[in-house]
């Protein structure tokens, strides 16, 4: 559990990481936070948020980073109340004029999702898999090393395997899922994000999945799709 005063730090150093795609420093963090405490204060404070496990200092005199349970901690406390489907409703109606739930139209939602979200998306409806935007992914990352491309390439290849299974275990009410690293259950990767969204329609049932950088744009991708869900379910 951390205070508020480590919360609004918190705030603060995520919003450098996914807006500047920085490190964070305890000295940007003063320059822009108006914090009402010392510069050691604040240091102190950082460092005990590296203890409990939300920040991490790969080099002793560099920059944090946010962990995976501090971006999720970002996503639960931030994001979730404050999605806006209604910014995407008028586009996917202007998309999909005329909608038949048919490969065509499966496919090119997923073509829609990846352009809108710079994210790769897998439509996954009986048993079949429509992807586009593998190029966003690999553009977004932050890393080229070999060894993460070829992860995230066995991740891609077994996705369809993985969300059948992951339909079948499925036991709760959520249909709007946020994993975070090596928490998601479709994906093994510890430098991706996944968004799933569980859809359920007259038609069809099935599950749409965003891959991208742990930078990814939450509230955009999630208000995404959000509208989305509410779109399909007028289908």
């Amino acid at each position: 559990m951390i205070t508020d005063r480590q919360g609004h730090i918190l705030k603060l150093a995520l919003d450098v990481y996914l807006h500047d795609n920085d490190a964070i420093t305890s000295g940007r963090l003063f320059d822009r936070g108006g914090f009402e405490l010392s510069s050691a204060t604040l240091r102190n404070e950082l460092a005990r948020l590296d203890e409990l496990g939300y920040l991490y200092q790969p080099y002793t005199s560099g920059g944090r980073y946010p962990t995976d349970r501090a971006l999720q901690w970002f996503v639960e406390e931030f994001v979730v109340d404050t999605l806006q489907p209604d910014h995407f409703s008028d586009s996917l109606e202007h998309e999909f004029v005329s909608v038949d739930p048919n490969q065509h139209f499966f496919y090119n939602f997923a073509q829609f999702a990846a352009n809108t979200c710079d994210s790769f998306c897998n439509v996954h409806v009986d048993e079949v898999s429509y992807q586009a935007g593998l190029d966003d992914l690999f553009s977004h990352l932050d890393t080229d090393s070999p060894e993460t491309i070829r992860a995230i390439v066995r991740d891609i290849e077994r996705l369809n395997e993985r969300l059948e299974e992951f339909k079948s275990k499925r036991n709760n009410e959520e249909y709007l899922e946020v994993f975070i690293g090596e928490k998601s259950p479709v994906t093994d990767s510890k430098d991706l994000a996944v968004l799933l969204l569980t859809m359920h329609n007259a038609d069809f049932d099935g599950v749409t999945v965003l891959i991208g950088s742990k930078r990814m744009p939450y509230k955009r991708n999630m208000s995404f799709l959000e509208a989305s869900k509410q779109f399909l379910e007028k289908m």
